[in-house]
């Protein structure tokens, strides 16, 4: 079994096309369950106003989910006349706040994301502000 979580234009391979199977004494198993919620890693950027900004880790999404986040910024945007710094911090400040979750933070709350998964939510929220969705 491959699993795989390319980043934005990364491509994706699997071993499983290889004929040899692997030897029994290099097998390993790995449970595989739900990550623990993280607090922001070392290095991440916060405003003055306690907003997560940047996150010290690679993004980490499918294509898919990454359009998805950029879409809910987006539209959580459209009206508002601020520049795109602040649209940014406003956009994050309503995720990580209301523990809501939808699309924008692939359907989990801020602070169940991993700091990787928090980093394509950021990069997606940037962006959105700067209507790159795709």
């Amino acid at each position: 079994m491959a699993f795989c979580v390319p980043l934005i234009g990364a491509a994706c391979t699997s071993k499983s096309d290889d004929k040899a199977a692997p030897s029994p004494s290099t097998t390993t198993s790995t449970s595989v369950g739900a990550p623990a919620a993280q607090p922001p890693a070392a290095g991440s950027g916060v405003s003055p106003a306690g907003v997560t900004t940047s996150v010290n880790a690679a993004p980490s999404s499918l294509e898919e989910e990454y359009y998805q986040a950029c879409r809910a910024a987006a539209d959580w945007m459209i009206g508002k006349q601020d520049g795109p710094v602040q649209l940014v911090e406003g956009y994050l400040q309503s995720i990580q706040s209301t523990g809501n979750v939808g699309p924008g933070t692939f359907h989990k709350s801020w602070h169940d994301l991993t700091a990787d998964r928090q980093a394509a939510v950021i990069v997606a929220t940037n962006a959105a502000a700067e209507q790159q969705c795709g």
